[in-house]
């Protein structure tokens, strides 16, 4: 009886280990019959030629476009002060005055002076003609009108220097003084700066120096304005930085409404030059090999490998430059899962962005 048990227990032992045994074969069958003759689904974009500018971006300044510190030229008392600050003043206008009462008062007498000198040399002039005196005493009388002229000059001079007058057009700033104040020479009153059209400083890398030049377009943006400004380029520095290996360059820009101001910082975009028939692709697309760069393009319903040369990438896509044409179908999903001469089975991109 225990050795008919047994026997029953081997039996039924052995038919579970023959069973698991076929079906395990069964599934690695399965497996294989699938891999071999299934397809992979991935995302195809069609290759299009279409126009590429190449752009860099950089930060540069605001800079007035004409700048001056206003001073007096003459110590005295300041009589007058002819702004208000931050207002808008016209060339020579009189922005401020130093009291003068003392060199009018000389300039008045050497105007006296230049009648009576006046009258006395016709006079000799007259007894000169008829040789009633030498010629001596008419030089005399000559030279003592010339010098007399001579020092109006000097005070006339003077009594500019106690002026100060707007140099060109522009805006006020603050004032450091008050009128009736004892000024020193050469004392600052306030600045001047003329702010249509103002100056945008900025430099750019050694290698891009060939592609700006006078006339060249920039594109650039302040924090706190939304407008977008244009400017041209009219100078480049005649030489590189060697500590930088960079090019100063600056740029006028019309600003009738006054939204910049000096000093401001700028974020500026350089168009460097513009390719047509350009072949942009996802960068996502490319795969990277130890030393070359590879796409999968879709020939046949099966996956290609070709090797591809790129150049110029932007934020998100990459142009290459050899080794596909317009019209390849290129897979830009599933990458890591595809090999060359693979089946796949192409869709169209889920998102626009591709």
């Amino acid at each position: 009886m225990t050795k008919r048990v047994i026997w029953h227990f081997a039996s039924a032992l052995l038919f579970s280990v023959a069973m698991t045994s076929c079906e395990s074969g069964g599934a690695e069958n399965q497996n294989k019959g699938s891999a071999g003759g299934g397809a992979i689904t991935v995302e195809v974009i069609v290759v299009k030629p279409e126009m590429l500018e190449r752009k860099i971006t950089v930060t540069g300044t605001i800079l007035a476009n004409e700048e001056v510190v206003l001073r007096s030229e003459t110590a005295g008392r300041l009589q007058k002060l002819n702004f208000r600050e931050g207002s808008v003043v016209q060339r020579g206008t009189l922005l401020a005055k130093i009291n003068d009462r003392d060199l009018q008062a000389n300039l008045k007498a050497l105007h006296l002076q230049d009648s009576l000198l006046t009258r006395e040399e016709q006079r000799k002039k007259r007894l000169f003609e008829i040789k009633a005196i030498s010629a001596e005493e008419y030089d005399q009388v000559q030279t003592m009108l010339q010098t007399n002229r001579a020092e109006q000059e000097v005070v006339r001079a003077q009594i500019e220097r106690t002026e100060v007058i707007a140099p060109f057009s522009g805006v006020v700033g603050l004032r450091r003084v008050s009128e009736g104040a004892m000024m020193d020479a050469n004392a600052e009153l306030a600045t001047l700066k003329q702010l249509d059209p103002v100056k945008i400083e900025f430099a750019v890398p050694e290698r891009h120096r060939a592609h700006l030049k006078a006339g060249t377009q920039i594109s650039f943006s302040v924090t706190g304005v939304d407008s977008v400004f244009t400017a041209e380029v009219y100078a480049v520095e005649a030489m590189i930085d060697p500590g930088t290996r960079t090019a100063t360059v600056r740029a006028l820009c019309q600003n009738p409404e006054y939204l910049l101001f000096p000093g401001a910082f700028a974020r500026i975009e350089i168009e460097l030059e513009s390719i047509p028939n350009a072949l942009l692709v996802p960068a996502e697309a490319i795969v990277q090999q130890m030393t070359t760069k590879n796409v999968f393009v879709v020939e046949n319903g099966k996956a290609v490998s070709k090797e591809v040369t790129t150049d110029i990438r932007t934020d998100t896509r990459t142009q290459i430059v050899s080794g596909i044409a317009p019209g390849d179908s290129l897979a830009v999903t599933g990458l890591l899962q595809l090999r060359n001469g693979m089946r796949v089975k192409a869709i169209e991109p889920t998102s626009s962005d591709s």
